[in-house]
């Protein structure tokens, strides 16, 4: 889907998913809420805990990757065959040092294509083979994971059950399974092949955006220990600090899409550090002219892109545009605050609209696009709850915090290193 160069190509992949990731469906799946308790509750706050307790830091970076891909995979996959990264260290390791090799060579596999493959042969490697070597083990994980859940998939046809004893079901997989094999006159292998392409798209984009937007966010809060302790205050109208340790309960998505801070907090970390920050690629319908912006008469067929790191930071609509300042979301008038939705664009818009922002972020009544998009958290709302309810954190070192130059925009230093501290009563 992702890469679709027709509309209409796109449009159909996008249709087979789109009721599994809408706001009604997400917030009222039992499964997803099951599956969050799990990696929260039973992966990250043991790991948090135990930093907190022997006063060792962690590279929070690294773990709210592995969160966000434990996130994604349980909803693909089910709890049974997830990537389960939290609680395996090396595990999660290995994946994140295999993928972040190809960061550097992005440009020759996903836009020269043809003269990486006419170097190749004539014995010119612009992709290294030890990169091509860690691609082909993440794509072969991929299509372990897709098999495994198949066989679920296959026993609840026949009436069987998953080994979790929670019906632990393969969601967004049977889905496309289910899908592309009523479309697919080809046979299962073609299926197959296609929806090993979608879900190893939606385990990239799903583990790395949220997890970078989670990084920036542990980032600002915590070099804004004023900020953070507002924000606490916040959470705590709705979660008692000494309820905490013994209640596995989860706030609602309602709940928390009514907190005004955090609300706030997560839109201008969305502002000024969109996860994707490079060109979001689009081709002018053929056959007419195109008009975009002040720039008119397009032909067709022209590639043409813009980019959420510039428009975030126009500043006649967003004061001091380098500056992190959540405020500005509170104070702002209602005709400014429009306007500074209509300028942002972490999800792009339209058609092509990121399939998993609600996934990503939902609505908070309030805080909408006057536009289309009703978006704004689940995954990073919820995950910052969980951790600033109960948590202090206090950057250690001097990271280096630079947005990469490039279509991912990732910490440049690869790593935010935090010291965390239990939040007691008269934090609060």
């Amino acid at each position: 889907m992702f890469s679709s160069l027709d509309s209409k190509s796109h449009a159909e992949r996008k249709r087979i998913l789109a009721n599994i990731f809408s706001k009604s469906f997400l917030h009222n799946n039992e499964d997803l809420e099951r599956q969050a308790r799990e990696i929260l509750h039973g992966r990250l706050l043991p790991l948090l805990e135990s930093a907190a307790t022997s006063h060792q830091s962690l590279n929070i970076y690294e773990i709210f990757l592995a969160v966000s891909m434990d996130f994604i995979t349980a909803y693909t996959f089910g709890l049974s065959g997830f990537a389960d990264f939290v609680q395996n260290t090396e595990k999660r390791r290995n994946w994140i040092t295999r993928y972040q090799s190809r960061h550097p060579y992005t440009f020759f596999t996903q836009e020269s294509q043809w003269l990486t493959a006419m170097a190749q042969k004539v014995g010119i490697q612009l992709v290294p083979k030890h990169v091509q070597k860690n691609t082909e083990e993440m794509e072969a994980w991929v299509m372990e994971m897709c098999d495994k859940a198949g066989t679920a998939h296959d026993n609840i046809g026949k009436g069987g059950v998953c080994k979790s004893s929670e019906n632990d079901y393969p969601l967004v997989y049977s889905q496309l399974r289910r899908k592309l094999g009523e479309q697919d006159v080809g046979g299962d292998k073609r299926a197959d092949a296609r929806i090993y392409s979608e879900l190893c798209d939606h385990m990239i984009a799903g583990h790395e955006t949220s997890g970078i937007t989670l990084t920036y966010l542990a980032y600002e809060l915590s070099r804004n220990p004023v900020i953070q302790i507002s924000l606490r205050n916040e959470l705590a109208s709705i979660h008692h600090i000494s309820e905490q340790p013994a209640s596995q309960a989860l706030p609602s998505a309602q709940t928390i899409d009514s907190l005004p801070l955090l609300n706030a907090i997560v839109l201008e970390t969305f502002r000024l550090y969109p996860a994707i920050a490079g060109g979001q690629a689009r081709v002018t319908p053929q056959c007419q002219r195109t008009k975009l912006g002040q720039y008119e008469n397009i032909p067709g067929g022209i590639r043409v892109g813009s980019r959420a790191s510039s428009l975030h930071v126009n500043p006649d609509v967003f004061p001091e545009p380098d500056s992190w300042r959540p405020q500005r979301w509170l104070q702002a008038k209602e005709a400014d605050f429009k306007e500074m939705h209509r300028w942002m664009w972490v999800f792009g818009s339209g058609g092509r609209m990121c399939l998993g922002s609600h996934f990503a972020v939902h609505a908070p009544r309030g805080l909408r696009d006057a536009s289309a998009d009703d978006s704004s958290d689940a995954e990073i709302k919820l995950v910052t709850t969980f951790i600033y309810s109960r948590f202090k954190t206090e950057i250690v070192g001097v990271p280096d915090m630079r947005p990469a130059d490039a279509y991912s925009a990732n910490p440049s230093g690869g790593e935010l290193v935090l010291k965390f501290e239990h939040v007691t009563q008269s934090d609060v």
